[in-house]
């Protein structure tokens, strides 16, 4: 007597591929899952670096502007032609093309002492004397205007900023 065996009819063992194929699903969703938080743990990394040294920048950028600020008088323009004011601010900076501001380390290097620092050596300002600006005033002051930018480069971030300033002496 010869039996038939039926294929079809044997269930046993279809629980045990049906778990298998539930589990590579669980750890292809788990796995996809620690690479999404993974990657958005770095994006919030890189964006706080960022917005840490854009903030740093800034803040360059207004200790030049108080300073500058709180000059009273005129002779700041007159030495300013023949001599760097502070050291921070320039009648003619070594590189003034202003593309070239951000990228040129001479500008920036505390050795040459051609720009301010605030909170640490990676965060300094420099500032340029732009022109006066014609006005109608009878008196004898004058508007001028002045560049002023803030840099700070933390964590491999390089941030350049710059404000207009103008000023009446």
């Amino acid at each position: 007597m010869k039996h038939r065996y039926d294929i079809s009819s044997n269930e046993d063992g279809s629980v045990l591929v049906i778990a298998m194929l539930v589990l590579v699903l669980l750890t292809l969703i788990g796995q996809s899952a620690t690479t999404t938080s993974s990657i958005e743990m770095r994006i919030a990394g890189n964006e706080k670096a960022y917005k840490e040294s854009l903030y740093r920048s800034e803040a360059g950028v207004r200790a030049a502007t108080q300073e500058l600020m709180d000059e009273t008088d005129s002779p700041l323009l007159n030495d300013l032609v023949n001599t760097p004011y502070r050291n921070w601010l320039h009648y003619d900076l070594p590189d003034p093309d202003e593309a070239n501001i951000a990228q040129s380390d001479t500008n920036w290097d505390p050795a040459n002492n051609n720009s301010g620092q605030i909170l640490d050596a990676n965060n300094r300002y420099i500032g340029e004397y732009v022109r006066p600006i014609g006005d109608l005033d009878m008196n004898n002051e004058r508007l001028h205007e002045f560049a002023i930018w803030g840099r700070s480069e933390r964590n491999q971030e390089r941030v350049l900023l710059k404000i207009g300033v103008r000023k009446r002496y």
